[in-house]
């Protein structure tokens, strides 16, 4: 199967570069169609060209952007000037796949200008992603047992006989009971009060708001930030594990006494939203940026003035 892939992508490359008129002409190939998957693999990007022919290759990041193979590493385009005139343009692509199966590298448009302007793109390769083979343990051969060898005593051999001696272990200890003792007595500070998770929320919110990722168009910075301190604040008020676990898991467990129902179905549309910028990367709209923020001020406000009312309740009761 994978032979039959290669020779498709090298004959859609030939195709290209046969077509009547073209002088620039594209094309991508690999050493091989077939690569394990989380290993790397080498494609070349090759750009023939007449003399005093430029070429701009694209944006590779863009190309592979929405694709399911990943660009590990880019290289310089390098120049190459051939005894009959032409000129060769080269870059090195590697690239890699976590799930099995077919993938394309799809089709590349050059701009070139010179002696022409004018446009060209390369063939389609397609590459296979598979699972390493797994090693089997069917030998049945067996080594013959040699003696130990006998080796001689290194400097770390004399420090750990040294440090492991009844005497020097005595005295470290009445080292450490003495530093502890000074410690107790004359640097132990009084723990300072310990901050409630509203208090600790709202200080994180205001840390996020004095940075502001936005300023730098990092969205999936912001809204990580976001869904990381409402799961820290669910997680240390609710005692519920909202950071180990997914959106999904943990959302039924909140109850209607602890959050209502308008808190609740917004609590579900932010923290979605924000998983769908951090892993399919999404781009939000402004107005949900500041939508996120708001709403984790009005959450954690909202619990706060609750628990505040069910104070007073139980100290006028």
């Amino acid at each position: 199967m994978k032979f039959l892939y290669l020779y498709l992508s090298v004959f859609i490359g030939l195709m290209a570069f046969g077509v009547k008129g073209q002088s620039v002409q594209a094309t991508v190939m690999a050493d091989s169609t077939v690569m394990f998957i989380g290993d790397q693999l080498t494609v070349q990007v090759l750009v023939n060209a007449p003399q005093g022919t430029e070429v701009v290759y694209p944006n590779m990041a863009s190309a592979f952007e929405s694709d399911q193979l990943e660009l590990v590493n880019q290289s310089e385009v390098k120049v190459k000037e051939a005894s009959d005139g032409t000129r060769t343009f080269k870059q090195t692509l590697s690239l890699t796949a976590w799930d099995e199966g077919m993938y394309a590298v799809p089709a590349l448009t050059f701009s070139y200008t010179g002696g022409q302007t004018g446009e060209t793109s390369s063939n389609i390769l397609m590459l296979e992603a598979r699972y390493p083979a797994p090693v089997t343990g069917d030998s049945t051969y067996m080594a013959d047992i040699k003696p130990i060898l006998a080796e001689n005593y290194t400097v770390w051999d004399y420090i750990k006989a040294f440090l492991f001696n009844p005497v020097t272990l005595a005295a470290l200890g009445a080292i450490l009971v003495l530093g502890l003792i000074f410690w107790y007595t004359q640097i132990r500070k009084v723990p300072e009060p310990t901050k409630t998770p509203e208090e600790i929320a709202l200080q994180r919110l205001e840390v996020l708001e004095a940075d502001n990722p936005l300023q730098n168009n990092d969205f999936r910075e912001f809204h990580t930030q976001i869904s990381f301190i409402i799961r820290e604040y669910l997680s240390n008020r609710f005692h519920i594990l909202a950071l180990e676990s997914p959106t999904s898991e943990f959302l039924p467990k909140l109850s209607t006494d602890q959050l209502d129902a308008m808190l609740y179905n917004e609590l579900q549309e932010v923290l979605e939203r924000a998983d769908l910028i951090k892993f399919a990367k999404a781009s939000p709209l402004s107005i949900a940026n500041k939508q996120a923020l708001d709403y984790a001020y009005n959450l954690v406000r909202a619990v706060q003035e609750r628990l505040a009312q069910e104070e007073a309740a139980a100290k006028a009761a």
